[in-house]
């Protein structure tokens, strides 16, 4: 997780801090684009046909 390209961190900022940057982030261009590097970076890192062929050889080791 990136802050401010895959995520909005607000671990140690004060209240006031988190609103600002919420109210930043609130901004359609700016939340769009967020999303969009979440999902690019979740197609990227997730695979579940290679993860089953995985999982399917292990169980099958098992027999």
């Amino acid at each position: 997780m990136i802050d401010g390209k895959t995520c909005i961190a607000i671990y140690g900022l004060s209240p006031q801090e988190v609103v600002n940057k919420i109210l930043y982030y609130s901004d359609e261009k700016r939340y769009s684009d967020i999303c969009k590097n979440v999902y690019k970076n979740y197609k990227i890192k997730v695979d579940f046909d290679k993860e089953e062929k995985v999982l399917r050889k292990f169980i099958d080791s098992l027999r």
